[in-house]
Formats: C-alpha cells, sequence, structure tokens
C-alpha cells in the first residue's frame, strides 16, 4: 500500500487502511529504519536500543546489558554507542563495566556498524540497504524460515529497498539523509484525522460483504493477482481467482482494474504481464479508456470496468502461451521465487505435470508445471 498512501498523503487525499498498519508503522519497517537511522548516525540512541531489541545483530544482548551503558552514557556524558567503540579498542576512554560475553557481544556490533557507517559514502544508496540487511540478519530471518507471513513481511522491507533505490541517482554522501528527512515527513503527515469523506484502503479478504460506489482494483498482474506464491497449485490459483471475482462485485456503479506496463518489485524494475484474470473478462463487458473522454457505456449495465489497453470486442484473441517443455527426474530447475532444485518426481495429470522438486535453499515443494515457470538447464 506504500505507493497509494504516499500517494494520497501528497494530495492531501484523506484515506482509512482497513485491516492493516499504515505502512511506516509496521514493525518490521520501523527495524529497517531504524538500522538506516543508525547508519546516518551512531549516537541515535533511541535506533541504537530498537536495533539490539528487535534484530538479529542485538541477540544475545539484553536488558541488563544495556541498562549498564545506559548508567555508564549517563556517568560519562557520552553517547551509548561510544561505549561499543571503547569496548573494541576504537575509542582511548575508560570501557562500560560489562561482562566477558556481552563485551564480545557489542564489540561484534560496533565492528558491524563501524563497516556500514565507512560505507555510506562510498555506496548507493540501494546498494547500502541490501549490505546492511545482509551484515546484521536482518534479511535471513525473514527468509530462510520459508513462513509465508516472515515472508510477507519481509515483501515490505523489499517495498521499503524500492523507495531507496529512488535515491540511488543522489551524491552517495547525501542520499541517506535526504532519504530519512523526506521519509520523516512522509510518516508525520501519515495521521490524517478520519471522517468520512475519505478513500478506503481494504484488502479483498476484509472487503468481502462489503459495497462501495466505486472500486479500483490495483495491481491486476501476473504474481501480484494472482500471487506468485499461488500459483504453486491449482487450488491455490482457484482461491485467488475467487477473490478476485470478490474484488469486481463489491463496486455498485463502477470497477476499474488497473495495472502497470512496468513494475519496480522489491527494488528490481521489469515488465508485467497483465493478470489471466482480466483477460478472462468476456470483452463486451469493458468499457475501454484510451487517457481521453470514455466512450459512454453502451451493453454494459451491470458493471463498467475503465481500463488504459484492454481489448474490445474487435480486439484479436490473446495469444495463448506456448507448451510447458516436459520435466522429467533428475532435471536441473530454477523457480523465481524458490531458486535452484532438482527434479525428484513427476506425475502425468491430465495435460499437465505434478513435479516434486528439492530445491537448495528451501526444501522440497510439490508444483504443476504449467503455473510454476520453471527454467530448466
Amino acid at each position: 500500500s506504500r505507493a497509494l498512501e504516499e500517494g494520497f498523503i501528497r494530495g492531501e487525499i484523506p484515506y482509512q487502511l482497513i485491516g492493516g498498519t499504515r505502512f511506516y508503522e509496521r514493525r518490521e519497517i520501523k527495524d529497517a529504519m531504524a538500522i538506516l537511522r543508525l547508519i546516518a548516525n551512531p549516537n541515535e540512541a533511541v535506533s541504537l536500543q530498537r536495533v539490539l531489541q528487535n534484530t538479529p545483530l542485538g541477540k544475545g544482548i539484553g536488558s541488563k546489558t544495556i541498562q549498564q551503558l545506559e548508567q555508564w552514557a549517563r556517568a560519562t556524558g557520552r553517547p551509548i554507542y561510544d561505549g561499543f567503540a571503547a569496548l573494541a579498542g576504537e575509542l582511548d576512554i575508560s570501557p562500560p563495566n560489562v561482562g566477558s560475553r556481552p563485551t564480545k557481544l557489542l564489540v561484534d556490533v560496533c565492528r558491524v556498524l563501524s563497516k556500514l557507517v565507512a560505507a555510506e559514502t562510498t555506496m548507493a544508496l540501494s546498494e547500502l540497504f541490501d549490505t546492511a540487511m545482509e551484515q546484521t540478519g536482518y534479511a535471513a530471518q525473514f527468509i530462510d524460515t520459508g513462513d509465508p507471513e516472515m515472508l510477507d513481511r519481509w515483501e515490505n522491507v523489499l517495498q521499503l529497498r524500492a523507495v531507496l533505490s529512488s535515491y540511488d541517482e543522489l551524491p552517495d554522501s547525501t542520499a541517506l539523509q535526504t532519504f530519512l528527512e523526506e521519509s520523516a515527513l512522509v510518516a508525520d503527515a501519515d495521521t490524517i484525522a478520519d471522517n468520512d469523506d475519505q478513500v478506503t484502503l481494504i484488502t479483498l479478504h476484509a472487503a468481502k460483504g462489503l459495497e462501495f460506489p466505486i472500486v479500483f482494483l490495483v495491481g491486476a498482474e501476473e504474481g501480484i493477482l494472482p500471487h506468485s506464491r499461488s500459483m504453486e497449485s491449482e487450488a491455490q490459483l482457484e482461491e485467488e481467482r475467487r477473490l478476485f471475482y470478490v474484488g469486481v462485485t463489491r463496486a455498485k456503479e463502477r470497477v476499474y482494474i488497473t495495472y502497470a506496463f512496468r513494475r519496480s518489485m522489491y527494488g528490481f524494475g521489469d515488465v508485467t504481464v497483465r493478470s489471466r484474470f482480466v483477460e478472462a473478462i468476456p470483452p463486451e463487458l469493458i468499457e475501454e479508456s484510451h487517457g481521453r473522454t470514455s466512450t459512454p457505456p453502451s451493453a454494459v449495465r451491470q458493471r463498467s470496468l475503465g481500463s488504459s489497453n484492454w481489448p474490445s470486442a474487435d480486439s484479436p484473441a490473446p495469444i495463448s502461451s506456448p507448451s510447458v517443455a516436459l520435466l522429467s527426474a533428475g532435471d536441473r530447475v530454477f523457480h523465481d521465487r524458490f531458486g535452484d532444485g532438482v527434479v525428484l518426481q513427476v506425475r502425468e495429470v491430465n495435460d499437465d505435470q505434478e513435479v516434486t522438486i528439492k530445491f537448495k535453499r528451501h526444501g522440497q515443494k510439490l508444483l504443476m508445471a504449467s503455473l510454476a515457470n520453471l527454467q530448466t538447464g
């Protein structure tokens, strides 16, 4: 929802987010932002404490140790981070009095942060972010679990990376500070008072049973709707199709379905493919729009679907995709999400193949060949 939220804020359009947390209020975004603020200013105590408590970088550093660091800071009048540097031998001052194990952990934290601080002036902002997520262990805690909820949260972090990539053209020495200043303005404006005359941002799941005069279904693209993870099975794909139907039928008067020709997903731009669900809408139910005044609806009575480039009744039928290459046990394959794997077993299902694959990082998965978009070789 980040792009929509920022658009509403900048356009001074009141909105409410139903069944979710505003982007910059999400826990994983707050954690990632704390890491970035700490790179910009290691002496910022609030961000340092959040990083120590909420990220793998602070693993093993307990509340007692943090209290000892705070006491040292008050007694010496120095920032807490100077205590880290003193323990690491980077500052010639009396270090905090902590145990041997906490000392080792704090020295490790200091070394990681020192490298990231030094890298700020030599790396593009998105590259610095990637390095920070890796070296602090923050990325691994989401990716290595394979838990769908954790992967959803990681996708939010990657949306933050997409924002950062727009600052890559700025000088390395100023990009991070510029981003932090501008994002603070957006986050502060994210407290618009609720009122009746506002846009409602809501998920398809939460929209069941509700109706609105006008509905916008955004991101009707392969990999978003249907979601990439739904392509693992026909049952999940059909559930996505039902959700799409729920969205369309929430509209009392008009529904607009939008998709991007090119989208930056998680910081990497690529040409998109329009959702198969849009392709399945009968052409006579579509009112085309080409950026000018729309043609008045004629045959459409119950629903009118706004679009930029959807097929009209005179458009040629979509070209069907080429048939999927047949797979055999022992084939090496690559999946966009699961990475490299080896086919263990293949079972013929009608005109398709049910394939059991062992992936290097994600273990064994059962996929339908026609839906999984596997690359062989």
